[in-house]
């Protein structure tokens, strides 16, 4: 069993709420170079901050974090409000030790999806959540958050981390072992090539199995011009997989996977080449275990 994380969060504090500061009457005086109103406006700000400071700290808790279940109770119905998620999700991106998070800053909680089922054991039902983010333009589209969590003692953190796109439709019991898969699909094109990748992953015992993977990566209709200049005949400018799942009854589920290869055959220009390169596929079936 993966090590868990017992999530904490921040108490109440009126800097988390910016609509307490937006309603002091802020009110900017015009610049004049005049002493009395520069000795006015000196004053008038210094009555704002003095104002704000005591706002501050009356509303400040005195502990600056509490245990889950201390001071307000989170459990399995208010890890769906927006408040928690957001606060879960932020402690969870601001980590600096988790590798799983390379570039992902900011999430969405217009864009969240959250499940309960068997993710983890076949005895015990988990929370999967993803939300919506914003990251690096390397990313492509792996710009979502993923985490199982648990609410069996509080709120724990049995995995996250920083992954492609799926819903619904993409979890399902594949390899028949009562515990759900998801198949996580994500590209990117960046600096003239394109990536994609195409996987199937559980948690099983609380760590991230991978079921089946491939990388697909082409500089073909890419961003690169001179195409013909940067790569001499011979070379492999594509090395493709287009899969998807299918079922084949008996509680038994393939990939259907087509592996496309281009090979650079040659060409005066760009529309030479594309048009002369050497293309071969391959389709093929693999059952999932």
């Amino acid at each position: 069993m993966a090590k868990i994380e017992k999530f904490i969060l921040p108490t109440s504090r009126a800097e988390d709420n910016p609509a307490m500061l937006r309603s002091f009457p802020f009110e900017l005086i015009p610049y004049k170079t005049d002493f009395h109103k520069l000795k006015a406006m000196k004053i008038y700000w210094v009555l704002i901050s003095a104002t704000v400071s005591f706002v501050f700290f009356s509303c400040r808790k005195p502990t600056e974090k509490v245990a889950l279940g201390e001071e307000e109770k989170y459990d399995c119905n208010t890890i769906q409000t927006n408040r928690v998620l957001y606060k879960i999700a932020n402690s969870v991106i601001d980590a600096s030790d988790n590798p799983r998070i390379w570039n992902l800053s900011d999430v969405d909680t217009a864009g969240v999806f959250i499940t309960e089922d068997y993710f983890v054991s076949s005895k015990s039902k988990h929370f999967l959540i993803g939300m919506k983010g914003e990251a690096g333009l390397s990313s492509g589209n792996a710009n979502n958050l993923l985490m199982i969590v648990s609410c069996s003692d509080g709120i724990q953190i049995i995995w996250s981390g920083q992954v492609g796109e799926f819903n619904q439709a993409d979890i399902k019991d594949l390899n028949n072992d009562g515990i759900k898969e998801i198949v996580i699909q994500a590209g990117m094109m960046w600096m003239g090539e394109c990536n994609e990748s195409f996987s199937i992953i559980n948690f099983a015992d609380g760590t991230e199995n991978t079921i089946y993977s491939v990388q697909s990566k082409s500089v073909v209709d890419c961003g690169f011009d001179n195409l013909s200049g940067r790569y001499k005949p011979g070379d492999t400018l594509e090395n493709r997989y287009d899969c998807r799942v299918e079922y084949v009854g008996s509680n038994e589920y393939e990939v259907n996977q087509i592996h496309t290869v281009k090979i650079n055959n040659g060409g005066q220009t760009d529309d030479e080449l594309i048009s002369a390169l050497t293309i071969t596929r391959d389709s093929t079936t693999i059952k999932i275990k």
